[in-house]
């Protein structure tokens, strides 16, 4: 695991993405997390993204969020499956489910804050 801090973030996940490739071919698949921001229909928020990549598929996941300073409280949304092979979104929906639920403090974080609204 690699953390990349930088002063310009856009830079920086440029960078990696490029990293992501090369660890995909070089280690048969790897996964860049990264905050961002992105754009739903016509509904602009804050997002986790997940992308990751094997030398076959490429899966890009955003987990939607909007800060406490915008809400009067922290919301995470459901996550948005942006890039996944149609048959096999429900078995990476339920791994990402069985991940979420095995963090101690990322469960906690979804049950007190989920917002089923979007």
């Amino acid at each position: 695991m690699r953390r990349l801090v930088s002063n310009d973030s856009r830079v920086e996940v440029e960078r990696a993405k490029s990293k992501l490739l090369e660890d995909a071919r070089h280690c048969g698949g790897a996964i860049l997390i990264y905050d961002t921001f992105v754009t739903l229909g016509t509904w602009r928020t804050d997002a986790i993204m997940i992308e990751a990549l094997t030398p076959e598929e490429r899966l890009v996941v955003a987990v939607p969020y909007k800060a406490k300073k915008f809400l009067r409280r922290f919301r995470v949304y459901k996550p948005k499956f942006l890039e996944c092979p149609k048959a096999e979104v429900e078995s990476v929906a339920q791994k990402f489910w069985d991940g979420v639920g095995s963090h101690e403090n990322g469960n906690k974080v979804w049950t007190n804050h989920i917002d089923q609204s979007r």
